[in-house]
């Protein structure tokens, strides 16, 4: 007989081994399970400091944009503008330093060849860290800001592979499971030109509420059938157009944005010019003139149209010009307003709002009329105008843009008035008590030999500005790219001292668009004025470079054009043919050639109907029976923007004075004592003749 308990003590070591496999094996799980837990927890500490940084970095890259630090192309050294202290420190730091840098950026990354090739990035340690206020970041880094490039300096092993960037994290690790019922993602989305048909989209400031940390960017060329797609947060395409973006994330999608990619035509600098930017001005500092080259320009951001931001330069002694690019426009009568298309090239081809490539429209002859509130039309300032007599103030070729003077002509100096050398710079004492003759002439001869200005009379024409080239400034300023329709503070600053001559100062205001009168003060005051620092008015003004000064601008900023509301009425280079004796005694080089009153324009000067009739006993009437008759020269800010040829029936109430009789001449823009009836759309008539009130400004273009 079998014993059971042989059976039953066999039974129970069988047991005994399988307990024990289940416990090797419950173990094994809890060990794989615990090494999981680690290493999620490193992966979101890892991840969640990574992108602390890349904030503070893309923070670091805005404040490169706009001058507040600046970056040394030769060593790479990153300097605060404001207290010139350093920001990272350089990668030969020490010798562990640069050998990290050598195995991650050179060897593991493949970012260049040798260090000396990396001059952009910089050893963020914790000290530097710390120093930005960034909390709750272990790490240490390398960076170069103008990439907005991030690089851990250990980075983190996951699975057996080392990452460095977030970019290099495989799709599964760096997104996060997301809940469908979180609202969907934001984003914002811009462009810049990065060299001949080519424009970098960068999305930016993506808001979600979820736990999403990596999208897929999605972008479509409008009118294209497929989209592309990305994981990079910037990319670049090689054609104009609107292009349609969204962010992507398996099943979840953000609402498509658009963003529409046009070229303003590039400034064509003179000979004798040089790039500028501007710091622009804050509570406590006024702005800065930044000079290609010096430290703070950016070669890549000295303008922007879509902010405001026009081109700007400056001659050779000191003066500025600011470019006006071809455009098309369409105006709003009701509601005055203009729409400005930026042109392509020397073309009358332009992109509409929904991306397609469109051609506006122009005058193709002297009886034609534009309706400029029907359709787009090419501005006639930058229109070959020789195969219709110029007869709407065109050139004689097509232009890209033009650059006109930034400030009304000037002198520094009460004791050496040389009005044939005038400066366009501002806080300067405008030239005035000279005739119609002097202004044309004076600007006609800006390129002699030997002028002070550095330009060159074999590549540039100067000429005094026409009311074509008034206009064009004055409708670029009045539309989306300029003050958006809001008025500019008036320069209603006077100068009275018994100084012979000294009356208006450009680049001035006490900060209103609407003043009753002028501000007197006296010369000595202005060197208070060129000292001062902050936002603070001095002796009650502001100047051009400070905050509030600055909105005396056709751009409400420093980058826009000064003094076209107030300062002294601006002479332009028109007339009307009526034979009165001013035309000879004041402007015989506008209106005459060889002894013969010019009744047809030229592209120096533009002749505007008058009526053969007159009325001789009252000026106002005849300037009215004139005005009637100017149904067809469009583009001036003259006839579309006004009513009548008598009073204040310009835009904003702005003075509407047309030419008639004894004041055959045009002015612009309103005198410093004329309040809310000065302005861009101001015109008044005038004999010629030299006057305290009158002054003028000049227009440059290549030849």
């Amino acid at each position: 007989m079998k014993r059971k308990f042989n059976n039953s003590k066999g039974v129970t070591l069988i047991a005994l081994i399988i307990t024990i496999i289940v416990l090797i094996i419950l173990a094994s799980v809890a060990i794989y399970s615990g090494r999981d837990i680690i290493q999620s927890s490193k992966l979101t500490s890892f991840t969640t400091e990574m992108k602390i940084m890349q904030t503070q970095v893309n923070d670091l890259y805005n404040k490169w944009k706009n001058g507040e630090i600046t970056i040394n192309t030769e060593n790479g050294n990153i300097t605060n503008v404001s207290d010139n202290s350093t920001i990272g420190k350089d990668l030969t730091y020490s010798s562990s330093v640069q050998a990290q840098a050598t195995k991650v950026l050179v060897g593991e990354l493949d970012l260049a060849i040798g260090l000396n090739d990396l001059v952009g990035y910089k050893y963020f340690d914790q000290e530097t860290i710390q120093k930005l206020g960034i909390e709750n970041v272990e790490e240490e880094f390398f960076i170069d800001i103008q990439t907005r490039s991030v690089v851990s300096y250990d980075g983190l092993e996951y699975n057996g592979t080392r990452y460095y960037t977030l970019e290099q994290l495989p799709q599964g690790l760096y997104n996060v499971n997301y809940d469908p019922s979180v609202s969907t993602p934001t984003f914002d989305v811009s462009f810049e030109k990065i060299g001949e048909s080519k424009w970098r989209i960068t999305i930016s400031n993506i808001q979600y509420s979820g736990y999403i940390n990596k999208w897929t960017v999605q972008y479509q060329k409008q009118g294209s059938s497929y989209w592309s797609s990305t994981e990079d947060m910037s990319f670049v395409v090689r054609e104009m157009g609107k292009y349609n973006i969204k962010l992507s994330n398996g099943s979840l999608e953000s609402p498509s944005q658009s963003i529409f990619i046009y070229e303003v035509n590039e400034p064509e600098l003179l000979t004798g010019m040089t790039e500028i930017m501007f710091k622009l001005p804050n509570d406590t500092s006024k702005g800065e003139v930044i000079k290609s080259g010096e430290k703070g320009f950016d070669e890549d951001n000295w303008y922007d149209y879509n902010s405001s931001k026009w081109a700007n330069a400056m001659t050779e002694d000191g003066s500025m010009w600011v470019w006006i690019p071809r455009y098309a426009y369409m105006i709003d009568e009701e509601n005055q307003t203009i729409d400005v298309k930026f042109l392509i090239g020397t073309t009358d081809q332009y992109y509409n709002d929904e991306g397609e490539l469109k051609i506006a429209k122009r005058v193709n002859s002297e009886d034609e009329i534009a309706d400029t509130t029907a359709d787009y039309y090419v501005h006639p300032a930058f229109t070959n105008e020789t195969n219709i007599n110029y007869a709407n103030g065109g050139w004689d070729e097509e232009l890209t843009g033009i650059w006109v003077a930034k400030f009304e002509a000037g002198y520094t100096d009460t004791s050496n008035k040389d009005i044939q050398k005038p400066v366009f710079q501002p806080i300067a004492y405008s030239i005035n008590s000279v005739t119609i003759n002097d202004s044309y002439n004076i600007s006609r001869n800006l390129t002699n030999s030997g002028n002070i200005y550095g330009l060159s009379s074999v590549t540039t024409d100067s000429h005094l500005i026409k009311n074509s080239e008034w206009g064009a400034v004055a409708y670029l300023s009045w539309s989306e790219y300029g003050t958006k329709e809001t008025e500019s503070y008036v320069n209603n600053i006077s100068v009275n001292n018994n100084i012979e001559n000294v009356y208006a100062v450009t680049g001035l205001t006490t900060g209103s668009t609407s003043s009753e009168g002028q501000y007197i003060t006296a010369a000595e005051y202005l060197t208070n004025v060129k000292a001062r620092t902050g936002n603070d008015a001095v002796n009650e003004i502001y100047a051009w470079d400070q905050l509030e000064g600055q909105k005396a601008s056709s751009t409400l900023n420093m980058y826009g054009i000064y003094d076209l509301s107030g300062g002294t009425w601006e002479r332009t280079a028109g007339y009307i043919a009526n034979g009165n004796s001013s035309l000879k005694t004041y402007g015989e080089s506008v209106a005459y050639e060889n002894g013969v009153l010019k009744t047809i324009s030229t592209k120096y000067t533009t002749v505007y109907p008058n009526s053969s009739s007159e009325d001789s006993s009252n000026i106002n009437t005849a300037s009215g029976q004139n005005y009637a008759l100017n149904t067809k020269i469009f583009g001036d800010a003259i006839r579309e923007t006004s009513t009548n040829g008598t009073g204040a029936n310009s835009w904003n109430s702005d003075y509407s004075v047309f030419p008639a009789l004894s004041g055959p001449f045009p002015l612009r823009g309103g005198g410093l004592y004329d309040g809310f009836n000065a302005g861009l759309f101001a015109f008044d008539r005038a004999s010629g003749s030299d006057n305290y009130n009158y002054g003028f400004r000049s227009v440059l273009v290549e030849k």
